[in-house]
């Protein structure tokens, strides 16, 4: 689209892609710069002599060209994982989420360490949504090493003062979390977040200390979010309560809410 300026796709290499692959979007031609001006070390990452010896710069975008010829962005560079051999873009997961029926927005992260790796995905949406008919829906779409190994829905993700999806602010709030499901081994731990993530939302304070031998009072609940969080927690689980159950104070802690969901999920 500009004179004497080419977009090539690289690989790793240096080498240029072949159509449907994915390559990182470099910039070559006359027009291009030599480098950041007093900036030596961000000039060495990003201007760097392709396998045909020619100057180009690393936009940091990962791209493929389809059979039209035309150039899909499919994410950036520094939210591609490896995992389990395979290099993925955190946003092809997310596009794919966001297609769904009643979401609105999603954040794919990765997590690592010595034990296990695993794709976390946070997302929004207009009601309350089943996370196995999210599952389901990805099974259907995506290969099985993207499939997200822990899904939560939030009323908001969060965003960096760039506007951009803020990814370790968001893991930092799912570790938070995974110390609740860990106390609370007894029970499936997607159950824990389900419950935690539905009481947050009622209180709408995600960063309030919030534990599992917390009372509703405690936690500053009223009589009607109390009821409105019974009604929700219903609908997912596909269970009925008890007419006892709607009263604040029959579960002594956010831990006997949960161990009873448990027990009646295992009976009906």
């Amino acid at each position: 689209p500009i004179r004497n300026t080419i977009i090539k796709l690289l690989n790793e290499y240096g080498e240029e892609v072949e159509i449907g692959e994915k390559g990182e979007i470099c910039i070559l031609g006359d027009g291009l710069a030599r480098g950041y001006t007093n900036d030596y070390k961000q000039t060495q990452s990003s201007f760097v002599i392709n396998a045909d010896n020619e100057l180009c710069y690393r936009t940091g975008d990962i791209g493929k060209v389809n059979e039209e010829g035309k150039l899909i962005c499919l994410g950036r560079r520094d939210n591609q994982i490896k995992i389990r051999g395979h290099r993925i873009e955190l946003e092809e997961i997310e596009n794919v989420v966001i297609e769904i029926e009643g979401i609105i927005d999603a954040a794919a992260c990765y997590e690592k360490n010595t034990e296990y790796e695993k794709i976390i995905v946070f997302f929004t949406a207009s009601t309350l949504i089943n996370k196995e008919s999210v599952l389901k829906n990805l099974r259907n779409r995506i290969m099985d090493y993207m499939i997200p190994q822990i899904i939560i829905q939030v009323d908001n993700l969060i965003y960096n003062s760039n506007g951009k999806k803020d990814r370790k602010a968001l893991l930092g709030l799912y570790k938070k979390k995974s110390i609740y499901e860990l106390e609370c081994s007894n029970v499936k731990l997607d159950l824990v977040s389900v419950v935690m993530d539905l009481i947050y939302k009622y209180i709408g304070n995600y960063s309030y200390d919030l534990t599992l031998e917390m009372d509703f009072k405690q936690i500053g609940m009223d009589s009607i979010g109390y009821v409105s969080l019974m009604v929700d927690i219903e609908k997912y689980c596909g269970i009925e309560f008890e007419d006892k159950i709607l009263a604040l104070d029959y579960f002594a802690s956010v831990r006997e809410l949960i161990i009873y969901i448990s027990n009646k999920l295992l009976i009906e």
